[in-house]
This record gives structure tokens, sequence and C-alpha cells, in this order.
């Protein structure tokens, strides 16, 4: 397999940094709030798979982060006291979408050899 090209690359940076920052929360939060809050390790799992899976081409992958962008959009609109989740979270959301969707380099990269 080739080397993804370079909207795939920006996406799995950009979920690898989605994913170090959510980790990174979540311990901050099982510090202060407890054993509950292990519960959240799920989002950052997920973004790291979505991007391992982006990188090895797999539709699937492709599928999870067009829902996760997606779902970063919504919860953005839902809050709107915080800057960082009220403008970051849609702007990432959107972001994500286009690099995966719009470049046709993205979706020539999910397209299986015949």
């Amino acid at each position: 397999m080739n080397r993804p090209p370079a909207p795939i690359i920006a996406t799995v940076v950009l979920l690898a940094l989605l994913t170090v920052s959510s980790a990174a929360a979540i311990v901050f939060a099982v510090s202060e709030i407890g054993a509950s809050a292990l519960i959240a390790l799920i989002f950052p799992l997920l973004t790291a798979f979505a991007a391992l899976g982006l990188w090895q081409a797999t539709r699937g992958s492709r599928v999870i982060t067009v829902a996760l962008s997606l779902f970063l959009v919504l919860s953005g609109l839902n809050d709107t006291d915080t800057a960082v989740i009220g403008i970051g979270a849609p702007v990432l959301g959107v972001v994500l979408f286009l690099l995966l969707i719009a470049p046709r380099s993205s979706r020539e990269w999910f397209t299986s050899p015949e």
C-alpha cells in the first residue's frame, strides 16, 4: 500500500491531537471526579482507532470519522457557553469532514484497487 495522501495525513494528525487532548482531559477528570470518568475513555480510543484505520484505508474508519465530525459540529452548536467547545468543536468537525470528503485524493484513498 502506498503512503496516504496529504488530506488523510492531516486528518490522522488532527485525530491524534484530539485523542491526546481528550485522554489528558479524562486523566484530570478522574483525579477530580473519580473512577466513573473512566467510561469516557471510549472517546479517545475511538479516535485512535479511527486514525489508525484511516492510515490503513479502511472504509469503516472513514464512516466513523465522518460521524465523529458531525458529532463535533452538533456538540459545538449545543454548547455555546465555552469558546473551546462552542467554536472549536464545530470548526474541527467541519475541517475533518472536508478533509475526508472534498479532496479527490482522499476519496481515491478509500477506493478498492480492482
